[in-house]
C-alpha cells in the first residue's frame, strides 16, 4: 500500500509503498494509491519534501519527479528516492531524473533520517 505522509508546519510528502508503519516517524499520516494523487498532493500542499518510491503501481515515480520538477509549484521541493531497485545505475538514474537523494531499501534509519535533515536545513 503507497503512503503519502504529511510533517505539520514543514509539510513533508512521502509517496512509497513500505505501509502506514513508515509514516509514524511524521507527524500527519495522509494514505493515497499511486503518483498522480501524490503530485496533486504535492501541488495543493507545497511541501517542504517529498519522498517519492521509484516503482508506483500507477506510474514510474521517475516520471512524478519529472511532473514535479517541471512543475514551478514543485520544482524548488526536494525530492527523495525510496527505491528497492539497487542495481549500478539507478541512483544515477533517480538523480537524472530530478530527485536530490536517493535511499535504498532495506533502509537504514539513521541515514535516511540524516539525508531527510540535510535536505530540510
Amino acid at each position: 500500500r503507497d503512503v503519502v505522509a504529511f510533517v505539520s508546519q514543514r509539510i513533508a510528502l512521502a509517496v512509497e509503498d513500505m505501509g502506514p508503519a513508515a509514516g509514524q516517524a511524521l507527524m500527519h499520516v495522509l494514505a493515497t494509491g499511486n503518483g498522480e494523487d501524490g503530485y496533486q498532493l504535492a501541488r495543493r500542499h507545497q511541501p517542504a519534501l517529498i519522498v517519492l518510491d521509484v516503482q508506483l503501481p500507477d506510474a514510474s515515480g521517475l516520471d512524478v519527479v519529472g511532473w514535479l520538477k517541471n512543475d514551478a509549484a514543485t520544482r524548488e521541493t526536494p525530492v527523495v528516492a525510496v527505491t528497492a531497485l539497487a542495481m549500478a545505475g539507478d541512483e544515477k538514474r533517480a538523480r537524472a531524473a530530478g530527485c536530490d537523494a536517493y535511499v535504498a531499501k532495506p533502509i537504514s534509519c539513521r541515514d535516511f533520517l540524516a539525508t531527510v535533515a540535510r535536505l530540510l536545513s
